[in-house]
């Protein structure tokens, strides 16, 4: 009966362990969140972060397509956009994109990813989206190039907005 008790402690012992996160999980965890704002590199992708969680990545880098999963999947038929430049304004993210497909057509497109509100919109009509800039109070923002934004962050670990 003892030896029983013993094995079933030890049995239940090790599932506990093997359930639960190990300390060195933990610190991992928390570097990779600590590390978000400062890694141009995550696995086989180089990335820009813009705002954490979001990021614009690319499979080959510089001269390759830049891609910005949308974080709230509110744009019809779309999960991601081509990024050509791109700019933060306080908890807004602005996105240009020289080509972008939407059913039926292959157009230029501008994103507004608001993190606070949550939402993402998206203009085809540029004077759409410039009215819509007007309406909450942001002039001409500078929207820069994805390549050099790449670059600058990769010698740099800083963004500048």
């Amino acid at each position: 009966m003892v030896n029983i008790k013993i094995k079933l402690q030890i049995l239940i012992l090790f599932m506990f362990i093997s359930c639960g996160k190990s300390s060195k999980d933990v610190a991992s965890s928390t570097e990779n969140d600590q590390n978000f704002y400062f890694s141009s590199r995550e696995g086989d992708l180089y990335r820009i972060p813009l705002i954490e969680p979001i990021q614009v990545i690319s499979t080959n880098g510089i001269g390759s397509n830049w891609i910005l999963e949308l974080p709230y999947q509110q744009v019809k038929n779309k999960k991601n956009i081509e990024v050509s430049s791109v700019s933060i304004v306080d908890s807004l993210i602005i996105v240009y994109s020289k080509s972008t497909y939407f059913p039926g057509t292959m157009t230029e497109a501008w994103l507004l990813i608001n993190t606070k509100a949550k939402t993402e919109n998206v203009y085809q009509i540029r004077s759409d989206y410039e009215n819509r800039l007007t309406e909450i109070g942001i002039k001409e923002p500078q929207l820069r190039d994805v390549n050099q934004l790449y670059l600058e962050f990769k010698q740099t670990l800083k963004l500048r907005w």
